[in-house]
């Protein structure tokens, strides 16, 4: 039985991936092929599928479709995936191996092959896409490159005199950074629609009304009687971090959604079943080719 699950399972990916014309259509019951003495019908497949979410599953063998047509496995990708793979070791160092068992890889290859390998791949594809839609995608969104940096109220006056003295940005941030914030001065992509789980609204506002770099005075926290704000406005100009940018949005789970739905989209991804269409629908409405 587990054997004609797994059967189910890849056959119901191959046959994803086909498809021209938009159109929704019911599962239907005529045998569609055989094997080791099983018969496997439509209709089997999609009641395969409904064990689980059968809008992610298709999702991500559509996507893993585009991604091998986009970045193929040639010899300068295999030697990023090597590269990394390498840069991984040394960063875990002696843990390495317990890593590498603790998630139930058995060797290096089996990790870069299912880890780094699609996360290179992905991230390639995006930074592709997001280059060649870059003034569309930044349109409306004032994107800055700026560092935000929270101070006690009583140094505040000090570390700006400091730097206008001509002190460092890094020196001020590293000598009066409070401790324990989060704010510690370090530069960072921001936009108008940034988390608020990364950035509270009043330097986000600060932020993204900037017209033209430069830092702030020390700048009031609601609800905050003892520190305040000192904001680092780095860039203004989108076209001057591009690349920064790029890099920034292609690890946004938000920018992610949209752009893989855009590949997907853009490359003929069509649905023919009316419940795996609502599904998909559900959640990536802008994945599916007219």
């Amino acid at each position: 039985m587990f054997k004609r699950l797994l059967v189910l399972c890849v056959a119901t990916l191959v046959l994803v991936g086909c498809g021209s014309d938009a159109r929704i259509t019911s599962p239907r019951s005529e045998k569609l092929f055989t094997i080791e003495g099983s018969t496997v019908t439509e209709q089997d497949l999609f009641n395969v599928m409904t064990f689980n979410d059968a809008g992610a599953v298709i999702l991500s063998h559509a996507q893993q479709v585009v991604l091998d047509k986009l970045v193929p496995n040639d010899d300068a990708f295999k030697e990023a995936v090597q590269k990394q793979l390498e840069e991984t070791k040394e960063g875990y160092g002696t843990l390495w191996e317990t890593i590498l068992n603790y998630y139930g890889f058995e060797s290096d290859e089996e990790y870069a092959e299912n880890v780094i390998a699609p996360s290179l791949q992905l991230n390639k594809a995006l930074t592709n896409v997001m280059t060649e839609d870059f003034d569309n995608m930044v349109k409306d969104l004032y994107v800055r490159k700026a560092a935000v940096l929270e101070v006690s109220k009583e140094d505040a006056a000090t570390a700006l005199k400091a730097l206008d003295e001509g002190t460092s940005w890094a020196d001020v941030a590293k000598e009066f950074v409070l401790d324990n914030s989060s704010y510690t001065g370090t530069a960072t992509i921001y936009h108008k629609d940034s988390s608020t789980s990364v950035i509270d609204t009043t330097a986000l506002s600060y932020i993204i009304s900037a017209k033209e770099n430069g830092i702030s005075e020390a700048i009031d926290i609601p609800n905050n009687s003892t520190s305040q704000y000192i904001i680092n406005v780095i860039e203004v100009d989108t076209a001057a971090i591009k690349d920064e940018i790029i890099a920034s949005f292609a690890t946004d789970s938000t920018f992610q959604t949209k752009y893989i739905s855009k590949l997907l989209r853009d490359n003929g991804f069509k649905v023919f079943d009316k419940d795996l269409y609502d599904a998909i629908i559900a959640d990536y409405p802008d994945a599916l080719a007219n």
